[in-house]
This record gives C-alpha cells, structure tokens and sequence, in this order.
C-alpha cells in the first residue's frame, strides 16, 4: 500500500534541478554508490532497449541520475520501451496499420495490443522517475558547471 501524498524525488534530482536544501535531507538518507563507468546495456534488451540505454545511460550519468541502485529500474524501462517498439512494428508488419489490427476486435481483449500498452505505461513510468519526460524535465533548472559553460563560449 502507497504512503500517500506526492512521491519523493531523488537527491541528484533535486541537485540538478536547483531545489536542494540541505535542511531538509533526511539525517539517514541512503546514499548509493555513483557508477565509475557508463555501463554497457544487458545483452538481453531487444536492439531498440539496447540503443535506448546507448544513447540516454551516458547522459544520465553525466547528471549523476544513474547509479549503482538504479539500473534495475533503468533496465526494465529500456526493456519495456523495446517490447513496445518490436510488438508496435510486427502489428504494422502484419495489418499494415491499427486501424486494420483492430477491426472487428475488442480492444481491451487483445493479447497483443494490451501487451503494448502495459509496456508503454511502463515505460512512461519510469521516464518520469528519471525526469525524462517533458513534464518532468520542465521542472529541471540544470545548473551548467563553469567548465562547461566556457566550452559553449
């Protein structure tokens, strides 16, 4: 059962964000471990979870968003953006459209389609975790460090 009110954002959230105070860090908050290295993605991901994690891990651990704790959770999100992906194209691939998949079907008794949307809310789930979605990356003020801004200069 939920502990109601709003979900809590992680720290490095709130660090890149510019809302952190520390007065109000729990005195024993846990601190997992930062990753030394951009991990390589799980050989099991389908090609479209593996690009995914190719191409947004490495920004992720840039912003300190990745950490040792949060690659199961990262894992399952590129995992379920690629069954999305690869169960979307065979349905075009078989009906060239939804529109013909879906013709003469209850939508929520098939197999295929229900599938594709627990995927997608799964992974539309965690990319709010993450702060990857438009809303949520609308609440993020990213402080640019100094080194970086010269490079952009």
């Amino acid at each position: 059962m939920g502990s109601g009110g709003l979900n809590r954002k992680p720290r490095a959230l709130k660090v890149v964000q510019g809302t952190f105070r520390k007065s109000r860090v729990p005195a024993n908050e846990p601190k997992p471990p930062p990753l030394l290295r951009v991990p390589k993605p799980p050989q099991h991901l389908s090609a479209d979870g593996r690009k995914l994690w190719a191409n947004l891990a490495p920004q992720l651990f840039r912003l300190s968003l990745l950490t040792e704790l949060d690659l199961p959770a990262f894992e399952i999100a590129c995992f379920a953006y690629g069954l999305y992906r690869e169960l979307s194209r065979e349905i075009r691939r078989r009906h060239k459209s939804f529109a013909a998949y879906l013709k003469g079907k209850n939508s929520q008794t098939v197999p295929e389609l229900t599938t594709l949307k627990a995927a997608f809310q799964t992974f539309k789930g965690y990319l709010a975790e993450f702060g990857l979605s438009p809303a949520a990356r609308g609440r993020i003020d990213v402080q640019v460090p100094e080194s970086e801004e010269e490079d952009l200069d």
